[in-house]
Formats: structure tokens, C-alpha cells, sequence
């Protein structure tokens, strides 16, 4: 695809643009694009409306810029609409690994650092193990390939799993089907001495209690 540099006052957002970009992210981007260069164009539709980097335009005004880099697509209607929450939605889905974002944001100067979007309270709660609220979605803990059923517990009437699987979450997750899985399979537990039993998500091997 051809990258054109196209004057700011002949393009124009999208009126149903989703996402909401805060000064914070402007000025970061404003200062990113002064320090890296234009690295990432600006998508249009075929009407020259933006379907991605609204917020790249709004720091390029911030900074004086007349013109910026685009792509013109053939896209409109719904196909235009689809790609522009795709554009912003597929790179939520893939999550951080906390040690090495962590490792890369310590090794980086401060000045550079702080051009990344994580300030220094993100990065010493990093690399502490801290929760971070805004991004620790975004964020990975390793979990393995699978969870084991502890050694104490296997074979036991008063526990609960289904059989250990590759995890498809960054974050533990259980749902009620996997409550309710769990609870048709403590039926056979008799001793009214038991009021709760570990039980083990099928997706994550995350464990919780569920009573009897």
C-alpha cells in the first residue's frame, strides 16, 4: 500500500469513533513522534475518514504539523466500521509478560522510559510484583501450559476438578458453567462433616472453593 502525506484539513474523524484518548496519551504521542518519527500511518477509509489514529492526528495538530502520513483504504460502510474497533479491540487481547516488561522498562533511560506510557510509579510496581489497575488486565503471569492438582488432593472424595488443560485466559477466570460442573461433580462426597472442597477451573486450573 502507498503512503501518502496528506494534509490534516482534507481528512476528518469518524464520527462513531469508540475510543477516547485522554491528554496524557496526546502529549505522549506528541512527544514519541518528535523523539521516533512517524513509524505507524494514519489508516482512511476511501471517503478519507480515519479508522485508525485519531489520536496520532490530534498530537500532530498538538505539535504544529500541517500534514501527516496516511494509507487510503477502499473500505467503507460496515466494513469501515469493523476495522476501525478491530484496529483498536485485537491489541487488547494480547497481554503483557509482567517479567519482561518489567526488565526492558528498568534497562531503559529515564527520558525514553517515560515516553513508553508506563511512568515511574508502573515500573517500581513492576518490579515489586505490585498490582497495576490500569493495565494489569493487559498483563500475563505466566502461567504454564497446564496447572497441576496438587500431590494432597488428587484422589481425594473431597476434591473437584475437570482434567487440566492449556489455560486460554491471562487472568483466572470462572464461570458459572464451570460452578456448576464442579458442583455435579462433588455428589458423591457423604461426609456432612465437609461445608467446602477445592475445585479446579477447567480453562486456567485457577482453584476455588465451592460448598458442599
Amino acid at each position: 500500500m502507498k503512503i501518502e502525506e496528506i494534509r490534516i484539513d482534507e481528512i476528518s474523524n469518524h464520527e462513531r469513533n469508540p475510543k477516547q484518548h485522554p491528554d496524557k496519551q496526546i502529549r505522549l504521542l506528541e512527544e514519541s513522534i518528535k523523539r521516533f518519527g512517524w513509524t505507524n500511518p494514519v489508516i482512511l477509509d476511501k471517503d478519507g475518514r480515519i479508522l485508525a489514529g485519531h489520536a496520532r492526528v490530534k498530537a500532530a495538530i498538538a505539535a504544529g504539523n500541517d500534514t501527516v502520513p496516511c494509507i487510503r483504504t477502499k473500505l467503507t460502510g460496515a466494513e469501515a466500521d469493523a476495522y476501525l474497533i478491530a484496529d483498536n479491540r485485537l491489541s487488547d487481547l494480547a497481554p503483557y509478560d509482567r517479567d519482561i516488561l518489567a526488565e526492558l522498562l528498568s534497562d531503559l533511560p529515564k527520558d525514553l522510559a517515560e515516553l513508553t506510557g508506563f511512568d515511574s510509579s508502573d515500573i517500581d510496581a513492576l518490579l515489586k510484583g505490585e498490582d497495576i489497575s490500569e493495565i494489569d488486565r493487559f498483563i500475563s503471569d505466566k502461567i504454564p501450559d497446564f496447572q497441576p492438582i496438587p500431590e494432597e488432593l488428587e484422589n481425594t472424595e473431597e476434591t473437584a476438578y475437570s482434567p487440566n488443560l492449556k489455560p486460554v485466559f491471562s487472568i483466572p477466570q470462572v464461570s458459572n458453567e464451570d460452578l456448576e460442573q464442579a458442583r455435579e461433580n462433588i455428589e458423591h462426597v457423604t461426609d456432612k462433616n465437609v461445608k467446602q472442597i477445592n475445585a479446579f477451573c477447567p480453562n486456567c486450573g485457577h482453584e476455588f472453593m465451592i460448598g458442599v
